[in-house]
């Protein structure tokens, strides 16, 4: 199991991005989604989708929802463009890298827009698959 690894790497990795932070308003604003963690516009959740223990790989998928809003001038849907393009560029990476420490590649697989009950907000989910080379676990 490497997920709990992997996750506080990629929450480094976009708290450590300037610009993301800028775009948030503050690094807090990037969070688990738990029952009960009160969502803050702009911002950007994530939870784990999916770990599977291959031959070579322990392949895990986190999906990241972040919401938008118009700020000043700038439209939500704007706003949202921004937001994506910064995750993005943080997170994918297809060729292996030292990521948090971990050997893995992080690959963007896919996204969607969200129904968001509160008006103007943008809400949309990108799918992450981070490629840890798998640890050997060893029975003492």
């Amino acid at each position: 199991m490497i997920w709990d690894e992997v996750t506080q790497a990629m929450v480094a990795a976009l708290q450590a991005d300037a610009q993301l932070v800028a775009l948030l308003g503050d690094a807090t604003r990037i969070f688990a989604m738990e029952e009960g963690v009160e969502r803050r516009i702009p911002g950007v959740g994530y939870q784990l989708i999916y770990e599977a223990e291959e031959e070579v790989l322990n392949p895990i998928i986190v999906q990241i929802d972040y919401w938008a809003a118009k700020d000043g001038t700038t439209p939500a849907r704007a706003q949202a463009a921004l937001l994506e393009q910064r995750i993005r560029r943080v997170l994918h990476h297809p060729i292996r890298r030292d990521f948090g420490g971990i050997e893995m590649a992080t690959l963007f697989v896919e996204s969607r827009d969200m129904d968001d009950p509160k008006p103007g907000v943008i809400r949309r989910q990108l799918d992450f698959r981070f490629e840890p080379v798998k640890r050997r676990i060893i029975d003492t």
